[in-house]
């Protein structure tokens, strides 16, 4: 089976800018090297949080946490994702199609 074509929805600059500026990353789940495990500080997070319990080897947790920075050069500014824009058309007109269908019936 061929792997199929990867698109990119923003440009080279505005993933770099993105992965610069101040962002929240969710908590997950990780695995760790077979022979790792977690601490007991992230077991006792994981059970305060109501997760499901780490098994004894191979997985953690790794807590929500802010990455990247506010600078002068990561100034919020509007990134454009064309593709959802596509996206977004197409929906309009699929839904105007469907009004008109609905109105001529």
């Amino acid at each position: 089976m061929q792997r199929a074509t990867q698109h990119q929805w923003s440009t080279a600059e505005e993933r770099e800018y993105i992965q610069k500026r101040k962002h929240g990353v969710r908590g997950k789940f990780v695995k760790l090297p077979d022979h790792w495990r977690a601490s007991e500080q992230q077991r006792e997070l994981v059970k305060g949080l109501g997760l499901p319990e780490l098994p004894d080897f191979a997985m953690t947790y790794r807590r929500p946490h802010v990455r990247g920075s506010d600078d002068p050069q990561t100034v919020a500014r509007p990134v454009r994702a064309k593709g959802l824009l596509i996206a977004m058309g197409v929906i309009d007109s699929i839904r105007q199609a469907r009004k008109k269908d609905q109105h001529d019936a």
